[in-house]
């Protein structure tokens, strides 16, 4: 048995995960780093040792083909690694040395920029590979505020440190997306471009579509931008005059850059929530300006926020009709403890497992704060969606004091995540501080970011669009692995999930090219599966994740 890869079907291009990485004399721009080995020994474990410049050593023990190391690497250094296997305690291999690595760059320059934890998280330890992406350094640090990836240089205008640089996100399948002022992008751990959206004004009418705010990748391998749509026409307030107004859009695109979906509020939203801003004297009218999107796809729902009118909107998906209204109170609603609430300029709405929203409020109104000269913090509320026979409600709170905002902070930006490990990672965007809060109300992780002025000699604070959490920079990393029995005789082929994220496998058996039997495994990171027997010749198995046919492997009997 061998494995093999080659075009599935004149459609897919299959690509192995097995290679070995790094490769030699590879340059990395990042220093958490899988060590992947290809599937071509008798091995059942496996000794990795990394070797440093100063002839220190560091060794790793893995009964799969990947090792995830988030420690012992640092930018700038040149190393070499090996790899040994065995078959149970019997060496049975052993690699040459393989030099690789490891880049720098302005902006993990501790002298440039750097990340003060004023509460360390005690539970780290448990979590070592989790790190926290900033948009405006284009970088991830990890729970001790340093750098373990940042963006590498690109051929266009904008540097890898980018202020423009919008929602970093790392997708399901490990890759990164983000948004600027040009377009929107998809990029691998080394920076290649994976894809970008189309940007030909199809929806706006214009030669561009205006990205703004929000940029994702869906769980079904799709991708969302919220954008916009200006029309010249009759002032709703005065008639006899003309405004130009300005729509927010949302477009859904395919792999091959197609429109799958596309929404526009005009036609969807109540227009006394549209123009409720606007006046009789208005010519130019900014809208609603959307500020952030969240998608369940499976429960086909888009959570929508939008800043100028202080309301989330909860969209059908693919219907698009309005489905509830959260924010502003009517006076029919319950106004007592927490249950009332009204939002302020809000930002980042997020879905929770249970349907309920995770919002940033905030809680700045800009009007009130001159009549009333009181400061405001923001609120981080959980609000529970209005049924047939109750209205929303507000569920949890949290207040985002603190000293070092002494007299408030400011309403622009923010946003706010459930982590992977159940907590809350909130982002206070227009100022530099991002914290982990428990759902007990306690601050088990905070962080300021700093970038130091040449100009004034001093270090100030550098503030994020969003911050983001990830489980690690590998939340999706799979392998087949051939079994062996005694003999070394190969016996069968297990699946192994080597990333740190759950994930979904489809695992398809052809015959002659022909699809004879398929079925899924959900597995949590770090475990495995053996793969069903081959009772049949010349059969081929072949394996990817859900929603990502194009990282298939496959594996021949």
């Amino acid at each position: 048995m061998k494995i093999f890869f080659f075009s599935f079907l004149l459609i897919f291009s299959v690509t192995s995960h097995a290679q070995l990485h790094p490769a030699p004399n590879a340059v990395l721009n990042y220093t958490q780093v899988l060590f992947t080995i290809p599937n071509t020994v008798a091995a059942n474990n496996y000794v990795i040792t990394i070797t440093n410049s100063e002839a220190k050593t560091f060794t790793y023990k893995t009964n799969t083909l990947a090792c995830l190391v988030s420690n012992n690497l640092h930018f700038g250094h040149a190393y070499t690694w090996q790899y040994k296997g065995y078959y149970n305690k019997k060496l049975v291999y052993t690699s040459s040395l393989i030099p690789f690595a490891i880049g720098t760059h302005n902006s993990i320059n501790p002298a440039s920029f750097t990340y003060k934890i004023t509460v360390p998280n005690v539970a780290a330890a448990k979590q070592p590979h989790t790190i926290f992406l900033c948009d405006a350094q284009s970088v991830a640090i990890n729970y001790k505020g340093k750098p373990v990836w940042y963006m590498p240089p690109m051929p266009i205008a904008y540097p890898p440190q980018d202020s423009n640089r919008r929602s970093l996100r790392i997708s399901y399948t490990g890759s990164f997306t983000y948004l600027n002022v040009v377009n929107c992008y998809e990029r691998d751990l080394a920076g290649n471009l994976l894809w970008q959206a189309p940007n030909n004004g199809l929806v706006s009418g214009d030669t561009v579509e205006y990205y703004h705010h929000d940029f994702q990748k869906l769980a079904n391998g799709n991708y969302m931008a919220s954008s916009y749509k200006t029309l010249t026409e009759a002032n709703p307030f005065n008639p006899k005059n003309n405004w130009t107004a300005r729509y927010n859009t949302l477009i859904e695109y395919n792999n091959q850059k197609n429109i799958v979906w596309q929404w526009n509020e005009k036609d969807y939203v109540d227009s006394t929530l549209i123009i409720e801003n606007g006046d009789a004297t208005t010519q130019e009218y900014s809208g609603t300006h959307l500020n952030g999107f969240d998608i369940d796809t499976a429960k086909r729902n888009i959570i929508t926020s939008y800043r100028n009118t202080s309301r989330l909107l909860n969209i059908t998906y693919p219907s698009g009709q309005v489905n509830y209204e959260l924010g502003r109170q009517n006076t029919n609603k319950v106004k007592v403890s927490s249950q009332y609430y009204t939002l302020n300029a809000q930002h980042g709405p997020t879905f929770l497992p249970n349907g309920n929203v995770l919002v940033y409020d905030n809680n700045y109104n800009a009007k009130a704060k001159i009549v009333t000269n009181k400061n405001t913090n923001p609120i981080i509320r959980v609000l529970q969606p209005p049924t047939n026979t109750a209205p929303d409600i507000q569920l949890w709170q949290y207040e985002c004091k603190s000293d070092t905002f002494a007299y408030g902070q400011q309403g622009k930006e923010g946003y706010t995540m459930l982590m992977p490990n159940g907590n809350i990672l909130v982002s206070q965007g227009g100022t530099h501080r991002m914290f982990e809060l428990s759902w007990n109300k306690k601050i088990v992780w905070e962080c300021f970011s700093y970038q130091y002025s040449t100009n004034q000699k001093k270090w100030l604070p550098q503030t994020n669009y969003r911050n983001y959490a990830a489980t690690s920079l590998y939340p999706l990393a799979f392998s087949l692995q051939c079994r062996y029995n005694n003999a070394r005789t190969v016996i069968g082929c297990r699946l192994n999930n080597e990333g740190t994220n759950k994930q979904t496998f489809i695992i398809e058996t052809y015959q002659n090219k022909q699809l004879i039997a398929s079925h899924t495994h959900t597995l949590n990171g770090g475990t495995s599966v053996a793969m069903p027997v081959a009772t049949a010749t010349k059969l081929t198995y072949l394996v990817y994740p859900q929603y990502a046919l194009e990282l298939a492997q496959q594996i021949i009997y």
